[in-house]
């Protein structure tokens, strides 16, 4: 039994997982970037900034993990709406931190 293998197709597939992974480190990049301003407008110590950013890739996993089954079941339109809805709400929950408890929490959402 011969298995034929599509190459384009194997192609756009890789190609895709390694547009994932750039942009990926491209967005910790912007994260990393803004540390020296989070610390100071904050007053965040080394261990409260590592918090900060960990809860946003954090953050990242669960959605990951969670987005797949949600799309098979509610249909990957409704869920993209519906992300990009909890990413504006928690976008403004970050913009509007007071202090840094509210800004460890929104990005786990």
């Amino acid at each position: 039994m011969k298995i034929e293998i599509n190459f384009r197709y194997l192609i756009l597939l890789a190609a895709t997982a390694a547009l994932g992974g750039v942009l990926f480190g491209f967005d910790i990049a912007i994260i990393t970037g803004a540390g020296p301003f989070l610390t100071e407008h904050f007053g965040l110590n080394d261990l409260e900034l590592g918090w900060a950013f960990s809860s946003l890739l954090f953050g990242c996993v669960l959605g990951s993990l969670a987005a797949g089954r949600f799309a098979d079941r509610y249909g990957r339109k409704r869920i993209l709406v519906g992300v990009a809805v909890l990413f504006a709400l928690t976008s403004i929950a970050t913009a509007v931190a007071l202090s840094e408890r509210p800004l460890f929490y929104p990005p786990c959402i």
